[in-house]
């Protein structure tokens, strides 16, 4: 009988914790920080060349194979992201 006391009360019934506004708000998060990572980096990139006797083309080749890499885990993240929303937007009544 102990053990029944210790059940805390549904809380699903008050608020759904993943509902799509919150995805949408994740999504709209994540795609704000990618474009504040994006304009970081041109600022690093542009000021890396003025700085070195390398290439602009150098640095702008190496960046922008790190930004592909980071892109794609960031689709993956998204991509996930909208199938939860799709998948809640399926459970609506």
């Amino acid at each position: 009988m102990s053990s029944q006391q210790n059940v805390p009360p549904s809380s699903t019934s008050q608020e759904p914790p993943n509902t799509p506004r919150d995805k949408f708000k994740e999504a709209s998060a994540l795609v704000d920080e990618l474009s504040q990572d994006f304009i970081d980096r041109v600022v690093h990139i542009c000021g890396a060349a003025v700085k070195s006797d390398d290439t602009v083309f150098v640095h702008v080749t190496e960046a922008a194979q790190s930004w592909n890499e980071v892109m794609k885990c960031q689709l993956k993240k998204m991509q996930r992201l909208m199938k939860e929303v799709d998948d809640l937007q399926l459970m609506r009544p």
